[in-house]
């Protein structure tokens, strides 16, 4: 018979995984102890961690421009706002904040006062958000204040030597443009010729134009930015709280005791469902034999009356009875003990009657020849099971 196979194949995703949770549900001795150890090592985190304190201030970035109030002029050009934030970070910045924080009677190490600082950029802005964790408050606030500063300060410095080196460029170009024309003014006073005049009046042209860029240059504003919102000493120690934590550890504990369950579900060689036992054997399930409490004591379940097990044997014969494969072909049906006889010889003897019932010609032979007790348990039962 294949149909009850099929039958356990066919369940639908989910009903299989309220299988399988149902059979993690019976190790419930390791999700308790996973619950335990979460519960503790979230207390522990909670207690034994030291008190941290975070202070954030805001700095907004723009680019050195000629005329902030112009109609169209925007601080934004040329600014990539990755590089600064990388910039933010960087080694350059962490030593003028130590410098400043030194002379604050507050002494720390530039790679120290770095570790606890963390630069964010928000999306679509120029702004940059200088958060720096500290020990206490007034020391997360002032950390934090003196690195925005000093990267303010970093980025002034370079845009200033950036327009000092353009400006000594354009004066390098400019000095021998002059010589020059000091020597055709000589030249024109001395022969007044035309073409020394024309020469003349192209390098005072290029001159003016040079001087131009160095003026342009001079009035640039190189204010590098400005800090928005500055850092406040926080009321509150940053992170998680004991409640929290001890949430967190609970469901971390539960994952855990969770994964042991399967861990012990998956090596444990117990049969454990109908399913199971189907894929195992390779065999059809006929039927599934109740439990009894309170049933009198003997072999045969058939003839008492209400009783279930009577009614599941039958089923069971009946099932037989009419599979073709075993009613064309198969006279013989055996039934092997595993540990106590008892259980086979009472399969055997129910099933026998069942199928007397049904008026099917049974010989039940008993294959135990050193300690027969079949037909002296029987007894008289027998003759009552046949049909009248």
């Amino acid at each position: 018979m294949t149909h009850p196979i099929r039958a356990l194949e066919d369940q639908d995703e989910p009903a299989l995984l309220r299988d399988q949770f149902r059979q993690l549900l019976r190790y419930r001795a390791l999700l308790a102890v996973g619950v335990v150890v979460g519960l503790i090592g979230g207390g522990y985190l909670a207690l034994s961690g030291a008190e941290t304190y975070t202070a954030t201030g805001v700095v907004l970035v723009r680019s050195a421009t000629a005329d902030p109030f112009a109609t169209g002029a925007s601080a934004d050009k040329g600014i990539n706002i990755g590089s600064e934030r990388q910039t933010a970070v960087s080694d350059t910045v962490g030593e003028l904040a130590a410098r400043a924080l030194a002379k604050d009677a507050d002494p720390v190490d530039a790679g120290d006062l770095l570790a606890g600082l963390q630069v964010t950029n928000p999306p679509n802005t120029l702004t940059l958000r200088f958060s720096y964790t500290g020990d206490t408050p007034e020391q997360a606030r002032s950390r934090a204040e003196a690195l925005a500063d000093a990267y303010l300060e970093h980025r002034r410095q370079r845009t200033e030597d950036s327009i000092e080196n353009m400006a000594q460029g354009y004066r390098a170009q400019l000095k021998p443009l002059e010589e020059k024309r000091d020597l055709l003014e000589e030249q024109v006073g001395a022969s007044g010729a035309d073409d020394v005049s024309s020469a003349r009046a192209n390098l005072i042209v290029s001159i003016s134009e040079l001087s131009r860029k160095i003026s342009e240059l001079r009035a640039l504003d190189a204010t590098p930015g400005y800090l928005n919102q500055k850092p406040v000493a926080p009321k509150e120690p940053t992170g998680a709280g004991l409640p929290m934590l001890l949430g967190l550890g609970g469901v971390v504990g539960l994952a855990l005791g969770l994964l042991l369950s399967w861990v012990r579900l998956v090596f444990d060689p117990s049969v454990r469902s109908t399913r199971e036992l189907v894929r195992s054997i390779g065999a059809p399930l006929l039927g599934t034999l109740p439990r009894e409490r309170g049933a009198p004591d003997g072999l045969l379940a058939i003839g008492r009356s209400g009783s279930r097990l009577a009614e599941e044997y039958r089923a069971v014969a009946f099932r037989l009875a009419y599979d073709p494969a075993f009613a064309e072909s198969r006279r013989l049906l055996v039934t092997a003990p595993r540990g106590d006889n008892a259980a086979a010889a009472g399969a055997a003897a129910n099933l026998a009657a069942a199928f007397a019932e049904m008026g099917r010609d049974v010989l039940l032979v008993e294959a135990d020849l050193r300690t027969p007790s079949l037909a002296r348990e029987l007894g008289s039962a027998a003759h009552e099971a046949r049909p009248p």
